[in-house]
């Protein structure tokens, strides 16, 4: 791995190799695009952790945005508030 993301409490980077050779992957055709964004590693008490996003996870969409590589995850958040967004929201919103 050449390159990875810390976001919001969570170690992001494109598959390493292990994960390709196995076909891990959240889409059946591994377009030229690539599968995703991997999750490699997410730190106790973080926003990741709070939203249940653990290591061995995909991340193929923010916002209702696809995201098939680490470039289209930075497009994606491009802007985001992450420190103005309650993890609770969802649940609030669902009648919870």
């Amino acid at each position: 791995t050449s390159r990875h993301l810390l976001c919001a409490g969570a170690q992001l980077q494109e598959p390493h190799r292990g994960v390709r050779e196995l076909g891990y992957s959240p889409y059946s055709d591994d377009s030229e695009e690539g599968p995703g964004v991997y999750v490699s590693r997410w730190h106790t008490g973080s926003p990741a952790h709070r939203y249940g996003l653990y290591a061995l996870h995909w991340v193929t969409h923010v916002n209702d945005m696809p995201v098939r590589s680490l470039d289209g995850f930075l497009q994606a958040v491009a802007g985001t508030d992450w420190r103005t967004r309650d993890p609770n929201d969802d649940e609030k919103k669902d009648g919870a």
